[in-house]
């Protein structure tokens, strides 16, 4: 009777140590660990698998030349980009209504500084129809800023554009010309301006072409 007893304590003995680490490890919660792990992670801005830089061919000065660009990712926007690293700075204005980037295009020689990419994101959820009366309307920003619309289509190579306005302006400098691109994404519209004197055309318009097709936005 005695052996008996000692049998089974040493067979339970075996099988507690045999099966003690099955036990613990089946016993710890796959989500519970995935989600503490998640949780001390720094939340992504955007998509990690974007390069930090990278070169495109483009036509520069009837030249076709190498252009580096550097991602720009701003945590207050809804999408990254890339801009070119020589040229281009860029600055990020939050406000009351909206959100405002804009990535000015340094001239040569003396020339002033007035050749930008500028993007609006409301902050409230807007229609295309109601940016189309913000640029449009009788108070609207090609009133207020004195642009003349010279065309406007629909037809644009850029998949998040709903509409292209050209525009052209008469300023003490010389004249000035550029582009409005109403976009829009999952619902909500916002819109990019392009503008330029035209004695830079040849040196902004490639370049600046470079940042609106390269607009990725966050899922």
């Amino acid at each position: 009777m005695k052996l008996d007893l000692i049998f089974c304590l040493l067979v339970g003995v075996v099988l507690t140590s045999a099966t003690g680490c099955s036990v613990t490890v089946l016993g710890r919660s796959p989500q519970t660990s995935s989600s503490a792990a998640m949780a001390q992670e720094p939340s992504m801005v955007a998509d990690p698998y974007l390069a930090e830089t990278k070169v495109m061919l483009v036509s520069l000065e009837n030249q076709m030349r190498e252009v580096e660009l550097r991602l720009f990712d701003h945590e207050a926007l809804p999408f990254s980009t890339y801009i070119p690293v020589e040229g281009f700075t860029e600055q990020v204005e939050p406000g009351q209504t909206g959100i405002a980037a804009r990535f000015s295009f340094k001239s040569q020689g003396d020339r002033p500084d007035n050749a930008y990419v500028y993007f609006w994101v409301p902050k409230s959820d807007l229609t295309v129809e109601a940016i189309q009366t913000q640029l449009l309307g009788t108070h609207g920003l090609l009133a207020k800023e004195n642009w003349r619309m010279t065309d406007r289509t629909a037809v644009v190579a850029y998949p998040w554009v709903k509409e292209k306005i050209v525009y052209e302006q008469q300023t003490a400098q010389g004249p000035q010309s550029g582009a409005i691109f109403i976009g829009e994404q999952d619902g909500k519209a916002f819109y990019a301006v392009t503008s330029y004197p035209l004695t830079e055309r040849d040196r902004f318009e490639s370049q600046a072409a470079l940042i609106l097709e390269n607009l990725e936005f966050r899922d």
